[in-house]
């Protein structure tokens, strides 16, 4: 590759085979010098393939692009919540429109807020205040409207702002237990045998966090239940009769 030593780099008669140039409108110019003695070069560029570029400086003025993985969360869901339930911080990933690489993310959750000026103040008559983010959740705690807001900002200071809203209810449906394995359930046994009460896993409706509790009955009075959460509950029969288990 032939080497020219050159005062004006947009002269193509110097060249011997000039090349066409991009096509897609958007270059980056890198200029270079050697066969200098000296710790440092100092170049002022005027001008550009007849672009002048004596006046101003070239202003980033355009925030970073902020994107959120939703996941397979359905779309009806994106925006609604039940109070004790926990909602789910999508993660977010940020570009830039002139940088290139990856530009961090913040995030912060509030609860009962209005945006005015991109400042966060009151909603109602209840004031704005921040929310734990925990595990990549946030508590609802009680109803009204929660803020998921992402934040980026580029080399050039400028930022962006992305607010999720989440609208938190009560809800008022009685919750359903379902999972229970009928057929594994013991309706015989033995005075003294060990018995496996059945499992519930499956809940729908209801708020908060939901707890499955026993009782069992032997002609109107509690038996003692036994076990714990990880190894199952169970109970022993002291005496014949027919004993009724209620899970709530």
């Amino acid at each position: 590759q032939p080497t020219y030593l050159s005062n004006d780099f947009d002269d193509v008669s110097r060249l011997a085979n000039p090349w066409d140039g991009f096509t897609t409108g958007e270059v980056f110019l890198e200029i270079y010098a050697d066969m200098y003695s000296s710790d440092s070069l100092q170049m002022l560029i005027l001008d550009v393939i007849g672009q002048d570029l004596s006046d101003d400086y070239l202003d980033d003025n355009v925030g970073p692009i902020i994107e959120l993985d939703t996941g397979k969360m359905p779309e009806d869901k994106l925006h609604v919540g039940y109070v004790g339930q926990k909602f789910p911080v999508f993660n977010a990933t940020s570009s830039d429109t002139y940088v290139t690489g990856v530009v961090k993310v913040d995030v912060s959750a509030y609860y009962g807020y209005e945006r005015t000026t991109g400042v966060y103040s009151s909603f109602g008559s209840v004031y704005t205040r921040k929310v734990n983010i925990a595990s990549g959740q946030i508590s609802t705690t009680i109803p009204g409207k929660y803020a998921i807001v992402y934040r980026a900002t580029d080399w050039y200071g400028n930022q962006t702002e992305r607010v999720h809203e989440v609208v938190v209810e009560k809800d008022v449906t009685a919750p359903t237990i379902s999972g229970l394995e009928i057929d594994d359930c013991v309706t015989n046994a033995n005075v003294g045998n060990l018995i496996l009460l059945p499992d519930a896993y499956g809940y729908v409706g209801g708020t908060g966090e939901i707890d499955v509790a026993y009782d069992i009955t032997l002609d109107g009075k509690l038996v003692e239940i036994k076990g714990d959460d990880i190894n199952g509950y169970y109970f022993i029969p002291t005496k014949v009769g027919t004993y009724t288990v209620t899970i709530y």
